[in-house]
């Protein structure tokens, strides 16, 4: 069998700010945008309804897709899930200045461990997010 990961959803509670932190910041490519309005499929595949759904999905440069999903109504969500996403960059430097100006909170300032330097910081929905880059 084979498996590839296909894409990474992130539930948020504010679209513009998750695209502006996503696109803008990080880099990531803008591939579509939907608004969704009590779609039946999603309703069955998801089991919650009814609900209507706005989202984003963008690539950075390989072929996994994130996708960013903003609700119209708050939803029951089990407290196990998603811990955090991890995203490879050039320059962990750059990319945590950049995150700084922004008002963007880390746990630490980038650090080394087993070949690589990293850090975790939060998007502007708390998602916990590892930023890596690999040592030469």
């Amino acid at each position: 069998m084979s498996i590839k990961l296909r894409h990474v959803c992130l539930i948020v509670n504010d679209l513009a700010n998750a695209r502006y932190f996503y696109k803008d910041l990080l880099g990531f490519e803008e591939v579509s945008s939907k608004k969704e309005y009590g779609n039946e499929v999603l309703e069955k595949v998801t089991g919650i309804k009814p609900y209507n759904i706005e989202w984003i999905k963008l690539k950075g440069d390989g072929k996994t897709l994130l996708e960013l999903i903003k609700f119209d109504k708050p939803l029951y969500m089990q407290s196990i899930g998603m811990y955090h996403i991890a995203l490879t960059v050039n320059n962990i430097q750059k990319v945590y200045e950049t995150l700084i100006k922004a008002n963007v909170k880390f746990v630490s300032e980038p650090l080394k461990k087993d070949g690589v330097k990293l850090c975790f910081c939060r998007d502007y929905d708390s998602n916990l997010i590892e930023i890596v880059e690999e040592i030469k």
